[in-house]
């Protein structure tokens, strides 16, 4: 390890232990649980803008205080100091919220003395927001004794732990021949991936995705069972707060209508000719490229799109990034230059270090946006810095735009990330326009990325909401009846027949395994389909900003300092882009199919 390439969590602290942090910070939870006391502050004006500007003082406090817990677990799952730090610390935030059990029903208790508040106090006022969102809840309410139950049984209800437990320590991979014979152990998922996109060994490969698939087709009734569940209990709790059911909750927390979901559905399937067109084109050139008569599964993943821009330094990662963002605001490269200079990432691989990479939440008090990368000297690395910048510079611009809506939503959240990836590419497409190989590899990562986070995360959104519905009928919900659903989502968005959907249900529906590996699918959250959100908006933003326009630039630095001060559509609007209508959805797909047209001359 090297410093440099290192993140400076110190700062974090600011110059106290961690005891002191923590005691610090329980101290001001007490006070401001005195502040609150039992809700009789909503009744007094006075004591009503001391409590809600004490509890925004305290935010950059907790911020600072999780972020170094977490980060630091993160960056060594092992370290059993920072495990039991991340314990006690989730321990002593449930505790704090049982205080609060009551608020919402208090503040729907005081709703027109809160409205004359508003009316008459500009302090007050600037929690309209806040507030109006607290009273749309009217009719979904519970009593005060209902909701301290719910809290104290919250942390029963999700069922991501077993589902970790399973494939950490329960399903082991099953070990996979070479064509030499050898048997070939793996650890993780991720050495499989790895294996099926470099191994030239094609009985390897072909091994290795059957291992993968019968390992968990050998659990799948025990994993539809905790999907089952999940879904039942998120669908039972909806229920009680007299909402239709789970995806109709959803829908109200996200300000959008039920009905917008089978829209994206809808607007998503529309891509499906676009993906036959690319897919029959890939898989020709893969045909030929791997000199095969016949092309498999085990095949579509191998990198064939070599290229010497490999082998990267963290240098040259920094300078890529940073030219590419040319294209942006002095302010928005500074902010980047800041991240690479002042240690906000984590850059390099480690001993127990969390894979992948992310940008932190809980940002609000931070002077650094820090971000754990997993820097492996691939052009695919590059992408990922730029990637997650885009998450912090977001943060950056909010934080410095809000004072009180800083937070961020999943729905927007991956746009400023999609927008730097395109800028990326189609940065590096112009850098290296006579470089054919390169461009091809380009184009193939552009289209392919698009189609894996439109119509493969759609597929997946499906199968939830399918769930769903069977739930609602009193259908049984077993490990055929999620490989059923999930099978028939590749005819409504990929354009399968029905020959094709029953050869994936044959054999056991073992190629079907994945609709069992979605982690998510455990933890109860709907939120997949916003990836294609983030896609369609990311693409069309990247789009403009690379053209140099102006005005959508202007724009655009005023959506990523929206924070929640908007509706999620709404602050998408402020980018000119309305995603209820059909016309971003089929620009996109415009975009796309030159993309793919290009991609097709590189190959001849």
């Amino acid at each position: 390890m090297n410093y440099k390439y290192d993140w400076d969590l110190s700062s974090l602290l600011e110059n106290k232990n961690l005891d002191e942090v923590f005691n610090n910070w329980v101290n001001l939870n007490n006070e401001l649980i005195k502040m609150y006391d039992n809700g009789t502050c909503y009744s007094n004006l006075n004591k009503l803008k001391k409590y809600l500007f004490f509890k925004l003082d305290m935010v950059p406090i907790e911020n600072k205080l999780y972020n170094y817990v977490s980060n630091k677990l993160n960056e060594d799952l092992a370290n059993k100091e920072m495990i039991n730090w991340n314990q006690k610390l989730s321990s002593k935030i449930s505790e704090f919220q049982l205080s609060f059990a009551n608020e919402i029903n208090i503040i729907l208790d005081n709703k027109e003395l809160i409205k004359s508040f508003i009316e008459n106090d500009s302090e007050i006022k600037k929690f309209e927001r806040f507030f109006d969102l607290i009273f749309k809840e009217e009719n979904h309410k519970l009593s005060n004794e209902e909701e301290k139950l719910l809290v104290k049984l919250s942390s029963c209800f999700s069922h991501d732990s077993m589902f970790s437990t399973l494939v950490d320590s329960e399903i082991k991979l099953i070990p996979a021949l070479n064509s030499k014979g050898k048997n070939i152990q793996f650890k993780s998922i991720s050495e499989i991936d790895f294996i099926l996109e470099t191994s030239k060994d094609r009985v390897l490969r072909k091994n290795a995705y059957n291992s993968i698939n019968k390992s968990f087709i050998n659990f799948e009734n025990t994993l539809a069972t905790a999907l089952y569940q999940n879904f039942l209990t998120l669908n039972q709790i909806a229920k009680i707060y007299n909402h239709k059911d789970y995806l109709a909750q959803v829908c109200f927390e996200d300000e959008v209508e039920v009905d917008f979901i089978d829209h994206v559905y809808n607007e998503v399937s529309k891509y499906q000719k676009n993906y036959q067109d690319f897919s029959k084109i890939e898989n020709k050139y893969r045909k030929q490229k791997m000199n095969l008569s016949k092309l498999e599964p085990w095949d579509k993943a191998f990198d064939i799109y070599k290229t010497n821009k490999n082998n990267l330094t963290i240098e040259e990662a920094k300078e890529i990034v940073s030219e590419s963002f040319k294209v942006f605001s002095d302010e928005y490269q500074s902010v980047a230059k800041k991240s690479f200079n002042e240690n906000w990432i984590s850059w390099l691989p480690k001993e127990n270090k969390t894979s992948g990479a992310y940008s932190v939440s809980n940002t609000k008090g931070l002077n650094k946006y820090y971000v754990l990368l997993n820097f492996d000297k691939t052009f695919s690395s590059v992408y990922t810095v730029a990637h997650e910048l885009g998450h912090a510079i977001c943060s950056y611009y909010t934080n410095k735009n809000q004072d009180i809506y800083f937070e961020s939503e999943i729905f927007d959240a991956e746009i400023p990330s999609v927008t730097n990836e395109v800028i990326l590419s189609l940065f590096l497409l112009n850098k290296y326009s006579n470089n054919k190989e390169f461009k091809l590899k380009i184009y193939n990562d552009l289209i392919t990325n698009f189609f894996s986070t439109t119509i493969r995360q759609i597929m997946f959104s499906y199968t939830e909401r399918e769930i769903i519905n069977f739930i609602n009928e009193n259908k049984p919900v077993g490990a055929n009846e999620i490989k059923e659903i999930y099978a028939h989502t590749h005819k409504k968005f990929l354009g399968y027949s029905d020959k094709d959907v029953k050869r994936l249900l044959s054999k056991n529906g073992e190629s079907l395994s994945i609709i069992f590996r979605i982690e998510h699918f455990y933890d109860g959250i709907f939120y997949v389909y916003k990836y294609s959100i983030g896609m369609v908006v990311g693409i069309l933003s990247a789009i403009k900003i690379i053209n140099n326009d102006k005005d959508f630039l202007s724009k655009y630095y005023s959506f990523l300092s929206a924070g929640t001060s908007l509706s999620p559509l709404d602050k998408i609007k402020l980018l000119d882009i309305d995603l209820t209508t059909s016309k971003p959805w089929e620009d996109v797909n415009k975009i796309v199919e030159k993309w793919i047209k290009e991609y097709k001359e590189l190959i001849k």
